[in-house]
C-alpha cells in the first residue's frame, strides 16, 4: 500500500511473538506422539501358523510400506488378524492416529485372497473409504505388497476417475491392478477398493452385472474405514446397503466379516459393548460375532527422578543420543513435561514454564523439546512428541476516518506516515475508541492509495455505515478487473477518501455516518473527506478508471496456497529422492470448500508453471549472454566479497570486485521469441 506508516503498522502487528495478543500465529500445542505396544512374536514367526511365507517375504521386500520380517507388529494388528483369520470373526479396531489400523484388515484380506486362488474367481473383499483421496493413499501401498506376491492377488480402484476403457487409461492394467471398467468386468479382481455412490452404482447399473455375476458366493470381505463417520440416518443407510450388497453378491451375514476401523473412542460407561453392536448392526450380525480391538498405548518406565540440573540446550546438544537419553531421562523437570504431554496438550508456554520455569523462554524450551525427542532410553525416543500450529485468517483491516483520532498508532501518526486517517483494527467493531464508525481499509490495485469503503444509502441524508464483515474471496488478490462495474446504486458500496484526492465530491462524514454535502451541523462532529459512489470515478491515480480498490482479506487457502512451499521446506526433512520437488516432502491440506479447494490446486499449479518458465527465461538470458560467465561464478564471487568486506578486508577484494566487473559488464544479447518458445518446449 502508498502509505508508508500504514505498512509499518501492519508489520508490526502480524509479526508477534505467537500466543500473543493479536498475533497471526497461535501458541504452538506440544503433545506426547503415541508409541504403540508391539506384539509378543516377530512378523517371521507368524508364517508358520497364521500367515503365508509368500506373504511375509512380500511385505519384507516391498519398496513401500514395508514391514521387516525381523519386526513384530503392534499387538492390536496381531490380535484383529487371529480374529479375522483364526476366529472368522468380524472386527471394530479402534486406536489413534498412526497405529497402523490399514494393517489390521490389509493383512488378513491378502492372506484370504491367496488361499482363495486365481485371480477372476469374483471380488472377495471391498474396501469402502468416505473420500477419493483416501482410496488413492491406498494405492501405493496395496500395489507394493500384491507385487510381491507376483501376480496370485489383484486389485482395482473404483471411483469416479477409473476410465471407462484401456484405450482411455493412462497407465494400462497388468497383473497386479486393473485401470478400467473394461478390465474389472471381464476379470474381476480380488480386492476392490471403492466408495459409497460407486459402490451403489455397482449394485445398480447394467453395465456392471458382469461383476455380480462372477463373484457369486465369492465376497468374504468388507471393510469400513473411518467407521466413528457413520452416526444416526449414515449408519442406518450404510447398513442397508451392505444388507443390498450381500444379497446381490449372493452371500449371508454369517459368511461375510466386517472390520471397521475408528479413531479411539471412549469415555463412555460400557464404551466396549456399545462398540459391538454399533458394528454388528452394520454387519447385519449377532454382537457375539464382532470383536472390538482397542489399540494400547506404550509407555517406557523411567528411573527414579534425580537431582535438579540445569538445562542447557547449547551443552546437551553435543552429546549423543544415549548419553542424552541418561541425562534428560532422571530429570524431574523433563519427568513432569512427560506426564504433562501424555496427559493432554501443552501449549508452548507451559512447556517452557514447566522445563525453563519462565513462561516467555520459549525458544529454549523448543530446543529442549527437540533434544528430548532425539534422546533415546531403553532404545526408543524419550518423548516423541508433535505440534500443532495454529494461524488466523487475516479477514481485512479497518479504520476510524478521523485524521485526529487520538487513538492512531505511532506509526500512523508519525510525520511521512502517509495515512490520512484514524486508528487501525485488524478485526471488525463497531465503533473506534474515540466513537466515530469503523469502515473497511481497501486499496487501489494499481498505485495502492488507501481508501475506507462502507455501505452507502441515498436519499435526503445520505449514509454511509460500517460495511458487513462478512467472508470475503480468498483469492480476489487474483482476480481481474471486471469490465462492467457500474456506479453504486442505492445501499450499495460507498468509498471515503482524503480531501486532496480527485473524484467523488467533497464534504464531511459525522460521527454517525451521515454525509453533508456543505458545512455539518455545528454542533455535529464531522470530517473532511471525499465521498466517491463509482469505483471507476476516483482520481487516485492515472489508471484508477480501470484498475479496483482490494480488501485486504487473507483466507486460509491463500495463506495456504503462498506458505505451503515454505512450511515444507521449514518442517519437513527432505526424502532424498532426487528428481521430485522439496526433495520428495509432501503435504495434504484439508478444507470444507470444495471451490476453495479446486481454485487452490489450479494457483498452485499455476505458480509452478510459472516459477518454471521464470526460471527457464533467466537460463536462456544468462546462457545468451555476451560475457559468458558462469551464473555460479558470479554468485560466488559476489559472496566471497561480500565476506570481506563485512569482516573489514574491503581493501584486500579490489581484484575481486574488478573480475566481477568483467564477468558481468556483457550485455545480454536479444533472444527472439520464437527461440524462446521453441527452447521451452524442448525442455526436458
Amino acid at each position: 500500500m502508498a502509505s508508508p506508516g500504514l505498512n509499518r503498522w501492519l508489520l508490526s502487528q502480524l509479526a508477534k511473538a505467537p500466543g500473543t495478543a493479536g498475533a497471526l500465529m497461535a501458541d504452538p500445542v506440544v503433545e506426547a506422539a503415541r508409541s504403540w505396544e508391539p506384539a509378543d512374536r516377530a512378523l517371521s514367526d507368524l508364517s508358520t501358523d497364521l500367515l503365508s511365507p509368500d506373504l511375509v517375504a512380500a511385505l519384507d521386500g516391498a519398496e513401500a510400506s514395508r514391514m521387516p520380517a525381523d519386526r513384530p507388529p503392534y499387538a492390536h494388528q496381531l490380535a484383529a488378524w487371529r480374529a479375522a483369520l483364526e476366529r472368522k470373526q468380524s472386527v471394530l479396531v479402534t486406536a489413534g492416529t498412526g497405529a497402523g489400523k490399514t494393517e489390521c484388515f490389509l493383512i488378513p484380506i491378502l492372506q484370504d485372497c491367496l488361499a482363495a486362488g486365481r485371480p477372476g474367481a469374483g471380488i472377495r473383499a471391498i474396501l469402502i473409504y468416505p473420500l477419493n483421496a483416501l482410496i488413492e493413499s491406498q494405492r501405493e501401498r496395496l500395489s507394493a505388497w500384491v507385487r510381491g506376491l507376483g501376480g496370485q492377488v489383484r486389485f482395482a480402484l473404483l471411483n469416479g476417475d477409473t476410465p471407462e476403457t484401456e484405450r482411455e487409461a493412462k497407465i494400462k492394467s497388468d497383473k497386479f491392478e486393473l485401470r478400467s471398467r473394461q478390465a474389472i468386468r471381464s476379470t474381476p479382481p480380488h480386492i476392490l477398493v471403492t466408495n459409497i455412490t460407486m459402490l451403489e452404482y455397482l449394485l445398480l447399473r447394467g453395465a456392471d452385472q458382469p461383476i455380480i455375476r462372477a463373484s457369486q458366493g465369492a465376497l468374504r470381505w468388507v471393510v469400513l474405514d473411518e467407521a466413528h463417520s457413520y452416526a444416526g440416518s449414515q449408519a442406518a443407510e450404510m447398513a442397508l446397503l451392505l444388507r443390498r450388497v450381500r444379497a446381490g453378491f449372493g452371500v449371508a451375514s454369517k459368511d461375510v466379516r466386517l472390520v471397521a476401523t475408528s479413531a479411539t473412542i471412549g469415555g463412555e460407561e460400557r464404551t466396549e459393548e456399545k462398540l459391538a453392536a454399533f458394528a454388528a448392526a452394520l454387519a447385519g450380525q449377532d454382537p457375539g460375532q464382532v470383536e472390538v480391538i482397542e489399540g494400547r498405548e506404550q509407555i517406557a518406565d523411567l528411573p527414579l527422578a534425580g537431582a535438579e540440573f540445569p538445562l542447557d540446550p547449547s551443552s546437551l546438544s553435543e552429546l549423543t543420543p544415549e548419553d542424552l537419553g541418561s541425562q534428560l531421562a532422571v530429570h524431574p523437570r523433563v519427568q513432569a513435561l512427560r506426564s504433562a504431554l501424555t496427559e493432554s496438550g501443552q501449549p508452548l508456554s507451559n512447556v517452557a514454564r514447566i522445563l525453563m520455569s519462565d513462561p516467555e523462554r520459549k525458544t529454549d524450551a523448543g530446543r529442549l523439546l527437540d533434544l528430548c525427542g532425539q534422546a533415546i532410553w531403553q532404545d526408543r525416543p524419550l518423548l516423541p512428541w508433535r505440534a500443532h500450529v495454529f494461524h488466523r485468517a487475516q479477514g481485512g483491516i479497518w479504520a476510524c476516518p478521523d485524521p485526529t483520532c487520538p487513538h492512531r498508532a505511532s506509526e500512523l501518526a508519525d510525520e511521512g506516515s502517509g495515512w490520512r486517517f484514524g486508528a487501525t483494527y485488524l478485526s471488525p467493531r463497531a465503533a473506534c475508541k474515540c466513537g466515530a464508525p469503523v469502515y473497511e481499509v481497501v486499496a487501489c490495485t494499481e498505485c495502492g492509495t488507501t481508501h475506507l469503503q462502507g455501505v452507502l444509502t441515498q436519499g435526503a441524508q445520505p449514509r454511509l455505515d460500517p460495511p458487513d464483515p462478512g467472508e470475503g474471496d480468498d483469492f480476489a488478490l487474483d482476480a481481474e478487473p471486471e469490465e462492467d462495474d457500474g456506479p453504486s446504486s442505492l445501499g450499495s458500496t460507498g468509498w471515503v477518501a482524503v480531501p486532496s484526492q480527485a473524484g467523488g465530491y467533497k464534504g464531511w462524514l459525522s460521527a454517525e455516518g451521515r454525509w453533508f454535502d456543505n458545512a455539518a451541523p455545528a454542533e455535529s462532529r464531522a470530517f473532511p473527506l471525499r465521498l466517491i459512489d463509482d469505483v471507476k470515478e476516483r482520481g487516485c491515480c492515472a489508471q484508477a478508471g480501470r484498475a479496483g480498490l482490494m480488501g485486504l482479506r487473507f483466507g486460509p487457502n491463500f495463506l495456504i496456497g503462498n506458505g505451503v512451499s515454505g512450511l515444507l521446506k521449514d518442517l519437513a526433512p527432505p526424502d532424498g529422492r532426487p528428481g521430485l520437488p522439496c526433495g520428495g516432502r509432501r503435504a495434504i491440506s484439508f478444507s470444507d470448500s470444495r471451490q476453495g479447494v479446486a481454485r487452490l490446486a489450479a494457483k498452485l499449479q499455476q505458480g509452478v508453471e510459472r516459477d518454471l518458465t521464470r526460471a527457464f527465461l533467466w537460463h536462456a538470458v544468462q546462457e545468451k549472454s555476451d560475457s559468458g560467465a558462469d551464473p555460479g561464478e558470479v554468485d560466488a564471487l559476489r559472496k566471497k566479497i561480500a565476506a570481506m568486506e563485512a569482516a573489514g578486508l574491503g581493501d584486500l577484494a579490489e581484484d575481486d570486485r574488478r573480475k566481477l566487473a568483467e564477468m558481468t559488464s556483457g550485455q545480454s544479447a536479444p533472444i527472439a521469441w520464437k527461440e524462446l518458445i521453441q527452447g521451452l518446449a524442448a525442455h526436458p
